[in-house]
């Protein structure tokens, strides 16, 4: 191996798909052809796989990947492509298709060949491995090949399936007709029909009446047959019939020994007049004409011309040729001989060589002449066996054939010319009897089709009887060989003129109906393809399967009103449909059952290993899992059922006498319990009550209701729900008292706002309004502690008396004011409310200096508690002058809900 075989693998080797795709589809290399079998199932990618299948186009390999792929479009696609290749499979692939399809398993696939198939040895090894009753009943009226339509009417035994093909055929083929009424007149007289077996009497002694007037060549053995069948019948046993018959078969005998005699008596007339004609002169001229001429004496060729040895030699090839074949096309010799010919310089023996070719003619032409006269020699006996039989059609076929051997010939060789003579006359009296009774036939016809109009039939029954009148004519045209295409006369203008006539006022009903069909037919096309859209979503759901089922049946018996044309293709549509829908319920009762057997066995593993406070668990398990299985065949899954009801009601009833006994321990607790939640609701009801005592009471329920534990999901649920509420209730008794605290701690702010006022404006310090302020104390000690200090510091800068220097006040005015703004921003920030332009810088820097505070790991106040210490720090400000607070007033009440709501939150 080379260097570079090493390093560099070939591309259908390569890592990406698109590689090896484009290398599978393109590369002509012998070693990629030998690896496209492997690629085709053992590459990782569905579409290089696909390339490679396309590539080889092997029809087992096809099915093998419907059946094996991994990839379900894949297989789709190859199921399609092997089963156009079955059907369409040509003498070639027939070998390789025949020993696929003995080894098909798929219905479908099976189906699909029986019904399509080109060939008629693989409809055939189909419908060997079909079964459906339905499928053969199809294929027996529909496939083309003759022998096996009667094949599959021999296979068929059911009376529904015969009748319909007895019904359809009828005016199709009458083989298949006769023979699937023959074996549905059997089964029911091998069921005692009575009216069958008259009707098979009847037709037997009908027969005899035809032999008699007929008088075939073959009617004593005819009538031999028929008393063997008449011994079958139950009317053998009846007198009368049975003197009927006797008498028709003695009338027939004796008729048909008369004619015999009749026969006899004219050979041998005919065998006399034949000797007289052979002692005449030998034959004519013309029959002579063709004399093959003696060899003439053999002319040398000119060795040294090249052209007429090679001619010399081909003509003795073309002689060895022709005498092994007759028909011998003998025109490129001829085209060689003209070329000579035409040359400005021709051979010497271009007369010799044309002499030879001449030689050659005579011969094929004698032979063809040889093999004439032998074909209408070989006629006589069966125009004299037509003749003999009364069978008109094929008497007009032998002479019609006589009559293009004589124009070949010029002539019939003379040692049968009054043979043929005499049958001539024999058969034109028996064309001139059948055409004399065909016209009786036809007379009777046009009565019929004259009286239609006055019967009052209904349209389909007019239409019925038409057309069986028209089949009827046909019949009569076929047998004399009149073209169908020639124009009506006579007879034929005047039948085809009352058809008209009678078929007339039935138009509009049958335009009308064809309406109605063209729309149901749409109506019911679409619905189908609504249906088998569905089939392909379902999957594996029963009861939409079910459904879907019933919808196709439903479809099916509204087959009566669609087009006839299309009937039969929206039926084998919806019949596939129901097959497939019947198939996937197969399945999935298989799988099903298969499943809960599964389940079954491992219970009864488990039951007897585990002990036997772990058996209820797994019963229960058990149960569970049986509903998470689906639902197959009902009657396999009631067996199951049993089995599954078995194994765990035992366990079952353990576990309810156990419970029995634990209901009485459970009552008790539920008393227990129900005086527990009566407590709590009572304490949920008094609007007084302190969170004190809400927390002491929710501490001492918790406690009884853990030695109740466990307790049921719903009485835990309640418990749960009853504390929840409890605790829900401290909350908010808990939040009513701080609220109350912070919204008292503004309004003592708001009285001591007018102290300070009053006292900037020189009105003085009230001080026992002003002790009033901090007593009683507010229950938040913060709180407090915020009106304290603004209490202290006030009094502090009042100092003894109540007046006070200005320009400590005026400091301390400027200080409250600053700290307000400070805080104020503060309070801005921390609810969001934009500053005013004036403050943005300061609000910046307060950003700032938070970010760096937080980057730096400092940890960050909560929402709440630096809301109470806003709140707190701002009602703590003060003393400032009044249109200074006012202003700030208003910026705090725009961050007051904020807090409020944080606070409360």
């Amino acid at each position: 191996m080379s260097l570079l075989s090493r390093l560099f693998k070939p591309a259908w080797q390569h890592d990406s798909a698109s590689r090896r795709l484009a290398a599978v589809q393109e590369s002509q290399e012998p070693a990629l052809l030998e690896a496209l079998p492997a690629l085709a199932t053992t590459d990782p990618h569905p579409r290089v796989r696909r390339a490679a299948l396309q590539r080889l186009g092997d029809l087992g390999l096809w099915g093998d990947r419907s059946r094996h792929d991994a990839d379900p479009e894949l297989r789709d696609d190859a199921r399609r492509q092997y089963v156009n290749g079955l059907i369409g499979a040509d003498t070639e692939l027939l070998p390789v298709a025949e020993r696929l399809l003995r080894v098909e398993e798929s219905v479908e696939v099976l189906e699909a060949v029986a019904a399509r198939a080109r060939q008629m040895a693989l409809r055939r090894l189909a419908l060997e491995r079909s079964q459906r009753p339905g499928l053969l009943a199809d294929c027996a009226l529909s496939d083309p090949d003759a022998e096996l339509r009667l094949w599959l009417v021999g296979r068929i035994d059911t009376e529904a399936a015969l009748r319909r093909i007895a019904d359809q055929s009828r005016t199709r083929d009458k083989r298949v007709h006769r023979l699937a009424r023959e074996k549905l007149e059997a089964l029911r007289l091998a069921d005692g029909d009575r009216a069958v077996a008259e009707q098979r009497a009847q037709a037997i002694c009908t027969e005899l009446e035809t032999l008699i007037h007929a008088l075939p060549a073959d009617g004593l053995q005819r009538i031999a047959a028929i008393e063997e069948r008449w011994r079958t019948l139950p009317q053998a046993q009846d007198p009368d019939w049975q003197r009927r018959h006797d008498g028709l078969v003695e009338t027939a005998r004796a008729a048909l020994n008369a004619h015999e005699r009749a026969l006899q008596a004219a050979a041998a007339a005919a065998r006399q007049t034949e000797q007289a004609a052979e002692a005449e002169p030998a034959q004519t001229a013309a029959e002579a004409s063709v004399v093959e001429e003696p060899p003439a004496a053999e002319v040398p060729v000119e060795p040294e011309d090249p052209r007429t040895v090679a001619l010399d030699a081909s003509l003795a090839e073309a002689r060895r040729q022709l005498a092994e074949n007759p028909e011998l096309d003998l025109s490129p010799w001829t085209q060689q001989l003209e070329t000579l010919a035409a040359d400005s310089e021709p051979p010497a023996a271009l007369s010799e060589l044309q002499r030879q070719l001449n030689q050659l003619h005579r011969l094929q032409e004698r032979h063809r002449r040889e093999q004439l006269e032998a074909e209408a020699m070989a006629l006589l006996p069966p125009l004299r066996a037509a003749v003999e039989g009364q069978q008109a059609t094929a008497a007009r076929q032998q002479l019609e054939r006589l009559e293009q051997l004589r124009e070949a010939l010029g002539g019939l060789p003379r040692s049968i010319r009054a043979e043929v003579s005499a049958l001539r006359g024999e058969a034109r009296k028996l064309l001139d009897w059948q055409r004399w009774s065909n016209n009786e036939i036809r007379r009777r016809l046009c009565d019929e089709a004259a009286a239609l109009p006055a019967a009052g039939l209904h349209p389909d029954a007019m239409a019925t009887r038409v057309r069986e009148l028209q089949d009827e004519w046909k019949r009569l045209d076929l047998i004399e060989e009149i073209d169908p295409k020639a124009p009506y006369r006579g007879l034929a203008r005047r039948f085809h003129a009352l058809i008209q006539q009678a078929l007339k006022p039935a138009r509009p009903f049958f335009e009308k109906r064809k309406e109605l069909r063209r729309e149901r037919t749409e109506a019911l096309s679409q619905q189908t393809g609504e249906l088998e859209q569905q089939l392909g979503r379902i999957g594996h759901d029963r009861r939409a399967l079910i459904a879907l089922r019933r919808s196709l049946g439903d479809s099916l018996r509204q087959l009566d009103d669609v087009d006839p044309r299309q009937r039969r293709e929206l039926g084998q549509r919806l019949r596939a449909d129901l097959t497939l829908v019947d198939a996937q319920l197969q399945a999935q009762a298989d799988q099903v059952e298969l499943a809960k057997r599964k389940l079954l066995a491992e219970l009864r593993r488990d039951l007897a290993a585990s002990a036997p406070e772990q058996r209820p668990d797994r019963a229960k398990q058990a149960q569970q899992q049986w509903k998470t299985l689906g639902i197959g065949d009902r009657r396999r899954d009631q067996q199951q059922w049993i089995e599954l009801r078995e194994l765990v009601d035992p366990i079952f009833l353990d576990v309810e006498a156990a419970r029995a006994q634990e209901r009485a321990e459970t009552d008790a607790r539920q008393a227990q319990l129900r005086e527990i939640h009566q407590r709590i609701e009572v304490a949920l009801q008094d609007d007084n009550v302190s969170p004190q005592s809400l927390q002491q009471l929710a501490d001492a329920c918790r406690a009884e209701l853990a030695e109740l534990a466990p307790l049921e999901r719903t009485a835990e649920q309640r418990s749960d729900r009853l504390l929840q509420q409890l605790q829900t209730r401290q909350e908010q008794a808990e939040q009513r008292q701080r609220l109350a605290s912070f919204s008292a701690l503004a309004t003592r702010a708001a009285r001591l706002d007018r102290l300070e006022q009053a006292w900037i404006r020189g009105d003085g310090l009230d001080r026992e309004a002003l002790a009033e302020l901090i007593e009683p104390a507010l229950t938040d000690a913060t709180l407090q502690s915020a009106l304290r200090q603004r209490h202290d510091r006030l009094l502090a800068l009042v100092g003894d008396g109540d007046e006070a220097q200005m320009a400590t006040v005026l400091q301390a005015l400027e200080e409250q004011h600053r700290l307000a703004e400070a805080l104020l921003l503060e309070c801005e920030f921390h609810t969001g409310i934009d500053s005013p332009s004036e403050a943005r810088q300061a609000r910046m820097d307060l950003q700032v200096q938070k970010l760096a505070q937080r980057m730096s790991g400092g940890a960050a106040a909560g929402g709440a508690a630096e809301a109470a210490r806003l709140w707190a720090a701002w009602f703590s400000i003060g003393p400032m002058e009044a249109a200074t607070r006012q202003a700030l007033a208003e910026r705090f009440n725009r961050c007051r809900g904020g807090l409020e709501a944080q606070i409360s939150g």
